[in-house]
């Protein structure tokens, strides 16, 4: 089977979870002797210039012409650019191939979608995050509340957009209340010529839903790897009968991984393992070390620093506590020795996640875990089994579990005792295959 995988970045240009995702089904697929192409997006204001980029037979980067234009355009490109579509069909008049995966949409948009419908090639989409439903994808306002997903016309997107654009109106999303006469008085406006530009924005912003909604029930089928996002997928739109529950897998763990770890004899080593940034919530992990003061507890983050604001406050941190360390980013085939010297590993996610890798790749290893509970976290765990949870963004109970557990070094090691069978990259990918091999016939997306 000759098969194209799509999705908005991929190394140089990011490393996140979708993306390594990608490479172990890529890696997978062709163990088992079939055809694959990654087709990714380049970031808009990124280049490929003085890089060094995977072959062009491994990877294909798309950079994507993004005229300026009127901020009406601005905003309806990022989630259906013409010019990505022509660029995706290209690839696809080329290559010909039996089935089309994509794994994200930002950067391709419906347009690619469009383009691979209309050369009849079967299509499938996983979910990896809340895009299809969130410009900022994690459904998360500026305040760190969850945001319950867009309206109708779309201006509790409109207004967080503005937050995010203009600090001083942090407050903005929480202002509802004129929202309904506000959308009347905008229908009305757009038929005003005067007025109409004024407006354009908005409606550009309105489009947003209905085209990815059309977008979605196009596809022969669309995945979810958790519960959770099947059912927000459900309340999009997506017909029951293209939805599809595929948990992901992970690679097995390594035989020189599976050593008994050795403790640090000073205390309880925690680890943080993921994207420095306020959604992931590092700070908080941070805030719960200084409450607990003379408790020896050990902190290492790992993830890249930059310069942003937050990651100079914790670096500060790090400065201020000698128990915290900065380590940076890690390669790959280290995240063994990572799990293997944490006694815990701790997620403490503001935002509602998606059985992120780290997570499954520690329960796969035996490390004792301790996320936050929001739903793609707890889903893909086991409580006192695989780890603990505590009360999302509350430093104060994320502490009271971290004292309970450095007071009972049992509880930790009983874990790493505990055999487990975790599905695998594998398993994964056989499902995958299986809807490939019966993806219904594409629809076409409404233009």
């Amino acid at each position: 089977m000759d098969i194209v995988l799509a999705l908005h970045q991929f190394p140089p240009f990011g490393g996140g979870g979708t993306e390594v995702l990608a490479g172990w089904i890529t890696g997978s697929l062709r163990a088992r002797g079939h055809s694959v192409r990654l087709v990714s997006a380049v970031p808009h204001g990124a280049t490929t210039a003085g890089l060094a980029l995977p072959p062009d037979d491994v990877v294909r980067f798309l950079p994507l012409r993004r005229s300026d234009g009127s901020g009406a355009a601005r905003i309806r490109r990022e989630f259906d650019d013409a010019d990505a579509g022509d660029a995706f069909g290209a690839v696809l008049d080329e290559r010909r191939p039996d089935v089309v995966h994509f794994l994200h949409l930002a950067g391709l948009t419906a347009g690619a979608v469009r383009a691979s419908i209309a050369r009849g090639v079967p299509t499938v989409f996983t979910a990896t995050d809340f895009w299809f439903e969130c410009p900022t994808v994690q459904l998360l306002l500026c305040d760190h509340s969850r945001c319950a997903g867009p309206d109708l016309d779309r201006l509790n997107c409109a207004r967080h957009l503005m937050e995010l654009r203009h600090p001083a109106l942090h407050a903005l999303s929480a202002v509802s209340l004129f929202d309904r006469p506000a959308a009347l008085a905008l229908r009305i406006a757009s038929r005003v010529p005067g007025l109409r530009r004024m407006t354009s924005s908005f409606e550009a912003l309105a489009a947003r839903s209905p085209t990815l909604h059309a977008t979605l029930q196009s596809l022969g089928a669309v995945v979810a790897p958790t519960a959770h996002m099947r059912e927000r997928l459900a309340s999009f739109g997506v017909p029951e009968g293209r939805l599809h529950l595929v948990r992901f897998g992970v690679p097995r763990p390594r035989v020189e991984d599976s050593a008994t770890a050795d403790r640090d004899p000073r205390g309880m080593r925690i680890a943080f393992v993921g994207t420095l940034a306020s959604h992931k919530g590092p700070h908080l992990i941070v805030e719960a070390l200084a409450r607990l003061q003379g408790i020896p507890l050990w902190l290492d983050l790992h993830g890249d620093s930059n310069d942003s604001e937050y990651c100079r406050r914790l670096q500060a941190a790090t400065r201020a506590d000698g128990r915290i360390r900065l380590c940076g980013r890690f390669a790959s085939v280290e995240i063994g020795r990572v799990f293997h010297d944490a006694d815990v590993l701790v997620i403490p996610s503001l935002w509602d996640e998606n059985a992120p890798l780290v997570l499954l790749q520690a329960i796969a290893h035996r490390c004792p875990v301790l996320v936050s509970d929001v739903p793609g976290l707890v889903e893909p765990m086991r409580e006192g089994l695989d780890g603990w949870t505590f009360r999302r963004n509350d430093v104060d109970d994320l502490a009271a579990v971290l004292r309970r557990l450095a007071a009972d070094p049992e509880s930790t090691a009983r874990i790493r005792r505990t055999p487990v069978v975790t599905r695998s990259i594998d398993d994964q990918v056989a499902d995958l295959l299986s809807l490939y091999r019966n993806c219904g016939a594409p629809a076409p997306v409404p233009q």
